[in-house]
């Protein structure tokens, strides 16, 4: 367990300029260095349950909590994560193994100004690995459902918790390969995942981001709409891609 009771640091957030972009009549925010003071506590432990047939139970638990301030202005610093609490029913056998992991996030509701509050929700999260081989060319199949609840859940830390929502019920299935070699070792996988609601998210804030560039681009007297669809398309593969690098961790 880790305890953070007080710690006065230096961030870099936004502050209100008091100023407005007369092309948008939005106001206008500056990157500063500012005094900020968390306190915080985190905690996790692993209980070995005990021997059931060909395999082992055990039990992980974690839990979370931060509060931060900018001290400056005296008001709550944004994307602060809130509450976190959570735990795994983990069974490990010599050939395979499963695990259902659930964890709650609290609702966020002390924000920063301008900034908006996220509702809680309930994660529930499960995957089976088989092992294909055990030598030095470990080969893992597996299979892991994401959000089998389906819940509407919003990241407070991200920048885009008021635009696109997490992604929604998913199945991926796949092969993972271990490889030892002279010098360490090598992983690589092969994944299949449903193109489904994320997808569809996306879309829609594409489509919104376009808006917004379209805009931007015709302020700059520049209306190259080749260059700002190719560049959405590319932050959509990319995307795409950080989502399955996701899966190992």
């Amino acid at each position: 367990m880790t305890t953070r009771r007080r710690a006065l640091v230096l961030v870099i957030t936004l502050y209100n300029t008091g100023l407005s972009d007369p092309g948008f009549d939005l106001p206008i925010y500056d990157y500063r260095a500012g005094a900020a003071v968390f306190y915080g506590i985190e905690a996790e432990g692993k209980f070995e349950l005990g021997n059931y047939g060909p395999g082992r139970f055990d039990l992980e638990l974690q839990a979370d909590y931060l509060w931060a301030d900018n001290t400056d202005i005296n008001e709550p610093l944004p994307r602060i994560s809130p509450v976190r609490i959570g735990g795994a029913l983990v069974y490990t056998a010599a050939q395979w193994d499963t695990r259902l992991d659930v964890f709650r996030v609290q609702a966020q509701t002390r924000v920063a100004p301008n900034e908006f509050p996220t509702n809680g929700y309930t994660m529930v999260n499960a995957s089976f690995t088989y092992r294909l081989t055990r030598d030095r060319y470990g080969l893992m199949a597996f299979v892991k459902g994401t959000d089998l609840l389906d819940r509407d859940a919003r990241n407070h830390v991200s920048y885009l918790a008021n635009i696109a929502p997490m992604g929604g019920r998913g199945v991926t299935v796949g092969v993972r390969g271990t490889f030892q070699l002279s010098s360490g070792s090598a992983k690589c996988h092969v994944a299949f995942i449903p193109k489904g609601r994320h997808r569809a998210l996306y879309g829609g804030l594409r489509h919104h981001l376009g808006e917004v560039f379209r805009r931007l681009t015709e302020q700059k007297e520049s209306r190259d709409e080749t260059v700002i669809r190719e560049y959405i398309r590319n932050q959509e593969h990319e995307d795409e891609r950080l989502e399955q690098l996701n899966l190992w961790r």
